[in-house]
């Protein structure tokens, strides 16, 4: 894990005071302590959109140390406790999603094992999101309805023993639906043309629809 660089006003004035001059170390633990942006949940920071905000929370040391005065906080969590791991992951990809931020999601691929919830799926439908389905689709494996539990309170464990298939994405359903009626037409035909080159069951997208927007994708 690399370790952040102090922030820049702590570093310039422990440059413009020579009497505050000391070693490395002291200016990185003034940094940390003074750096609340290290303080917030993932999910929160990626509203800002910044991979660097995100590298910078990652790589907090701070309260990893034993002496640290933060063993309770989220990053702790988050590394600690993998049911917590998994729902700040589903946050984080609902704020992906919401600014179809491949960059984001990248990132948090790289350092979680997670699968994508329908959920995640109908949030980027609904904003028209085409590059992140992408992404999602090129990085994982597309799952039906019956292969993850539809009760969004219970944890599918995608890491069953049994389970061979790596990432799961969750496809399907309804996103389609929320798409249309979001009226992003190119992105409903993309899903139809995948989800028959898959095989993929769309059985409840008809039932939701409107006649207006089946008239429109017509």
């Amino acid at each position: 894990m690399s370790v952040n660089p102090p922030l820049l006003a702590v570093a310039l004035v422990f440059r413009s005071k020579p009497e505050f001059d000391g070693p490395d170390d002291v200016i990185s633990m003034v940094s940390a302590y003074v750096d609340s942006s290290v303080e917030q949940p993932l999910h929160k920071a990626c509203k800002f959109g910044s991979v660097a905000l995100l590298d910078r929370i990652w790589n907090s040391t701070v309260d990893l140390e034993s002496s640290g005065w933060g063993l309770w906080s989220v990053r702790n969590l988050f590394r600690t406790q993998k049911l917590y791991g998994k729902f700040e992951f589903s946050l984080c990809l609902l704020e992906a999603a919401k600014r179809n931020s491949v960059d984001i999601a990248g990132w948090l691929f790289e350092r979680f094992p997670y699968g994508v919830r329908q959920k995640v799926i109908c949030e980027a439908a609904k904003a028209g999101a085409l590059e992140i389905l992408q992404f999602f689709r090129a990085n994982g494996t597309v799952v039906s309805n019956d292969e993850e539990d539809e009760d969004g309170y219970v944890v599918w464990d995608e890491e069953r023993e049994d389970w061979e298939k790596g990432r799961y994405i969750h496809f399907g359903g309804s996103d389609a639906a929320h798409a249309a009626l979001a009226g992003h037409v190119e992105l409903v035909k993309w899903m139809y043309v995948k989800s028959e080159e898959t095989k993929e069951i769309r059985w409840d997208v008809m039932s939701i629809m409107q006649p207006s927007v089946l008239v429109m994708l017509s």
